[in-house]
């Protein structure tokens, strides 16, 4: 069989990187309680709030539901957008929010061009690629992930990396292993960053509209084109045959659907597995979102059923860990004697 691994923000975080946005901001904001002068660009705290909390977790754990204060002031209007989802939903999709700002120029009062907007999320975009790096360098090996890229490298493997981090390529140790960084990497040159929208055919066509460069500054497809990682997914899509996709640590949201719709629906890919966090809430949240983007009954066959999936481990939980390693070496041997009677010459 040949291997698609497909790496989204859980893999970092079960290694305990704190790369989620919401952990973003709530790094920003106490550095900022800490030192005043720090983020300037971005934000500053509210006076109220410099004198009523002494850091970001007082403030939110003495939030009223029905009374929401405000915790920032900011001429950056993307990130005051972001910041107010974070603090009412504790969750944001960073480059949903953009799409919809994007969407609504010309018809509110928020931001009056495209240029405006991408300056504001530029400045976003920086400050995170910074966090990032920094918290990069926090990033330890786990002896049971060791183990599952060791044994899926005696097979043809892509790794697709939608992470910014290049945590998954201290895992990289076999030339049958090809990584893909399809999002780009932190301080590269050749292949930088790719923070914006995934937008489909229809909501490129509706900016396109406007006439105006700056609508597409930020969208994905155009922004696939500046390097030759997204011809080396297509390449191996139309190349080889029974892949098999494993999916880690990506809950499959609609920010990356453009890439995903291509794999999920590509005739070689024969079966779609989940290493799913935690339970089957997780799995089934996955597995819908699956469903969303692949838009085809026939093809959704292809999804490997909860039973037979394998949760992600998170460093330092031994349990997890030795759970992990025997359901995916019972799945290893399985699929090796597969192999092996395919192969066999009587």
């Amino acid at each position: 069989m040949t291997n698609l691994i497909i790496i989204g923000n859980g893999f970092d975080m079960a290694h305990d990187l704190k790369t989620s946005y919401s952990k973003f901001i709530e790094f920003l904001a106490n550095s900022k309680f800490k030192n005043q002068t720090l983020y300037s660009d971005l934000f500053e705290i509210d006076e109220i709030s410099k004198i009523k909390y002494e850091n970001y977790a007082e403030f939110k754990d003495n939030q009223n539901p029905y009374l929401r204060e405000d915790l920032f002031t900011s001429d950056n209007l993307f990130f005051k957008r972001i910041t107010n989802k974070l603090f009412e939903f504790n969750w944001c999709d960073i480059e949903r929010e953009y799409f919809i700002e994007l969407s609504n120029i010309g018809k509110d009062a928020r931001y009056k061009t495209a240029k405006e907007l991408n300056t504001d999320f530029e400045i976003v975009k920086k400050h995170l690629s910074d966090y990032l790096k920094n918290e990069q360098s926090n990033f330890e090996q786990v002896w049971a992930y060791e183990q599952y890229f060791e044994k899926m490298s005696f097979e043809k493997t892509m790794i697709l990396n939608f992470n910014y981090t290049s945590s998954v390529s201290n895992y990289i140790r076999s030339n049958k292993s090809e990584l893909v960084h399809i999002h780009g990497m932190i301080d590269s040159e050749e292949n930088p960053i790719i923070f914006g929208y995934a937008a489909d055919d229809e909501e490129s066509r509706k900016l396109l509209q406007f006439e105006d460069k700056e609508f597409m500054r930020n969208i994905k497809k155009h922004n696939y084109k500046r390097t030759k990682e997204e011809n080396r997914l297509i390449q191996f899509l139309d190349n080889n045959q029974d892949i098999e996709v494993s999916i880690i640590g990506h809950s499959c949201g609609i920010s990356d659907k453009l890439i995903l719709n291509q794999i999920f629906n590509n005739k070689n890919v024969s079966d779609i597995r989940i290493y799913y966090h935690k339970n089957y809430e997780h799995y089934f949240e996955t597995q819908v979102n699956i469903d969303r983007i692949m838009n085809n009954d026939s093809n959704f066959r292809k999804l490997i059923n909860f039973q037979d999936s394998i949760f992600i481990p998170q460093k330092n939980k031994t349990a997890e860990l030795e759970t992990f390693s025997n359901q995916f070496n019972l799945l290893f041997n399985k699929r090796k004697k597969i192999l092996e009677d395919r192969y066999r010459v009587f």
